[in-house]
């Protein structure tokens, strides 16, 4: 049995946010239910849940699997490091889709990227139009 460490280190100074609390956060960022969550880390509703609240302790197995599961780095799901999209108002639907937009073969990329494109040229046209009309 290895030795328990007994030396007394300084408390680390992580902010005001929990162990728990990124499970919480990035989840809805990524608009992803506790169900969903489990599912796709491959554990109990339960378990999320008891992290989440620190029921249980995070031991560096589910720190992997929930920074895989919500897309970010380990060091961005405890907060040692900032995640490069945290602007204000980030949507993750839209990361969920542009990853299984990238999943496809590359010979089923050409329809989904023609209609993000035709969508946004749709919207800069109708942006550029309402902006005319408003100068009139």
């Amino acid at each position: 049995m290895p030795r328990r460490f007994s030396a007394l280190l300084p408390p680390l100074e992580l902010g005001s946010e929990t162990v728990g609390r990124p499970i919480s956060r990035l989840g809805k960022s990524h608009c992803y239910k506790q169900s969903q969550l489990a599912a796709q880390i491959g554990i109990s509703n339960r378990l999320v849940s008891d992290c989440e609240y620190r029921r249980l302790p995070l031991n560096d197995e589910l720190v992997v699997r929930f920074a895989l599961a919500l897309h970010v780095s380990t060091d961005e799901f405890l907060g040692l490091a900032p995640r490069p999209d945290a602007a204000e108002g980030f949507d993750g639907r839209i990361m969920r889709r542009v990853t299984k937009i990238e999943q496809l073969p590359v010979t089923q990329l050409d329809a989904p990227l023609r209609t993000i494109d035709d969508g946004y040229q749709g919207y800069r046209e109708m942006t550029v139009r309402r902006n005319s009309l408003c100068r009139e």
